[in-house]
């Protein structure tokens, strides 16, 4: 009989889970993490079948549009809020906010 050695289960979990969190495609304009922000959709700009540098540009030229949800590499999801913590439910959902060098502020005013 040869014995093998393997690792223990919680080390490969524990490495799955940083190489999940890594590696999410960049684009100009926005921050970039991890999850969704349910609800606050914008579906007249919706769009499937679209590249993410689409969905950005869908976004940015929309005024009520603050972020994005792009989901799978293939479905865009613009939205009128952003939220403090994403919901990780679902790896396949990735979140862009809107850079705030890149928001309007000029229609807000001090009460």
């Amino acid at each position: 009989m040869v014995a093998v050695w393997a690792p223990p289960l919680v080390a490969l979990l524990l490495c799955g889970t940083v190489v999940i969190g890594q590696g999410y495609p960049s684009v100009d304009g926005y921050t970039v993490r991890q999850g969704d922000c349910p609800g606050n959709d914008i579906w007249d700009i919706y769009g499937t079948g679209i590249t993410l540098q689409t969905c950005a540009d869908r976004c940015s030229s929309h005024p009520d549009c603050v972020s994005f949800m792009f989901y799978d590499n293939t479905k865009c999801y613009p939205k009128t809020q952003t939220c403090a913590e994403t919901d990780k439910s679902n790896p396949k959902n990735v979140f862009y906010d809107k850079s705030t060098s890149t928001l309007d502020t000029g229609l807000y005013t001090n009460v």
